[in-house]
C-alpha cells in the first residue's frame, strides 16, 4: 500500500503542476478545476482497476489518486488569473 501511495504522489505532483498551469490558462475556475484534477482521477481509476490484482498496490494508489485529484484542482482553481511576469 505505502508503494502505491508514494509513487502515486510523486508523479501525480509533477502531473499536477503541468495540469495546474494548463488550467490557469483557461481563465476559468470551473474549468481549471476539472483539468487539474484529472491525473488523479486517472491515478484513482488505475488504482481501482489494480485492486484484484495487486491489492496492497491498488489501495495505495487509489488513495494517493483520490489526495492528488482534491490537491490538484483546488490548487488549479485557485490560481486562475495569477501571471507569472
Amino acid at each position: 500500500m505505502i508503494g502505491g501511495l508514494l509513487a502515486t504522489l510523486v508523479a501525480g505532483g509533477i502531473l499536477n503542476i503541468l495540469s495546474g498551469l494548463i488550467g490557469m490558462s483557461t481563465n476559468d475556475q470551473a474549468l481549471a478545476f476539472v483539468i487539474a484534477a484529472i491525473p488523479g482521477i486517472g491515478f484513482a481509476l488505475l488504482g481501482w482497476s489494480l485492486r484484484r490484482k495487486s491489492p496492497g498496490f491498488g489501495a495505495g494508489m487509489l488513495c494517493a489518486g483520490c489526495i492528488i485529484a482534491l490537491i490538484g484542482g483546488l490548487c488549479g482553481s485557485s490560481m486562475v488569473g495569477t501571471s507569472f511576469r
